[in-house]
């Protein structure tokens, strides 16, 4: 079994204003409040890991979901309680979740 045969769905904050949140691939290993390295729209970017969903959604296409590039260890984990945190200013604000996550 390869590591693509084990990968995971991984829903990751990006520091930009979207109405939503990208999909992507993932190893297991990969953990809530990871930072990693992806692409989007032809650039990497440095985002967070926000969810981990063991199934795509019906609304989107496996072949159309990127693998993570890289795991950022180096850049320290951000918490659960942070996440939560930005969630409820986003929320409160009516700002995406992105750029409470850039302008933090």
């Amino acid at each position: 079994m390869s590591i693509m045969d084990q990968s995971m769905y991984i829903q990751v904050i990006l520091p930009l204003r979207l109405s939503w949140v990208p999909f992507y691939k993932a190893a297991p290993q990969v953990c809530v409040g990871d930072k990693v390295k992806v692409m989007f729209n032809g650039r990497s970017y440095i985002g967070t890991v926000w969810k981990i969903n063991q199934e795509l959604p019906a609304s989107l296409n496996d072949k159309k979901v990127l693998p993570i590039l890289s795991v950022e260890t180096s850049l320290a984990r951000v918490s659960q309680r942070e996440i939560t945190l930005w969630e409820q200013i986003a929320a409160y604000y009516l700002c995406s979740i992105g750029e409470v996550c850039k302008t933090a």
